[in-house]
């Protein structure tokens, strides 16, 4: 578990990782959960690259700019 994101001294935002080993000593992910800003059911995913697409396609909510209110085109 990593805690990260401080609000009132304390981590508001949560990243889990629920690996096991495969009879070869390699990591495997089972589940990956995300809890940001305090969120009341956090996303579940089953690999990193369903991580990555969620986070791209959300990652105007996150960031803090003048123009992030204006949709971007599709076209960059």
């Amino acid at each position: 578990m990593l805690k990260f994101g401080k609000k009132d001294g304390e981590f508001v935002n949560r990243f889990i990782v629920e690996h096991s080993y495969t009879w070869t000593g390699r990591d495997k992910i089972n589940k990956i959960t995300l809890r940001l800003h305090g969120q009341k059911h956090p996303r579940e995913f089953a690999n990193e690259t369903k991580l990555l697409q969620y986070l791209k396609k959300h990652a105007h909510r996150y960031v803090k700019d003048k123009d992030s209110h204006k949709k971007r085109s599709k076209w960059r």
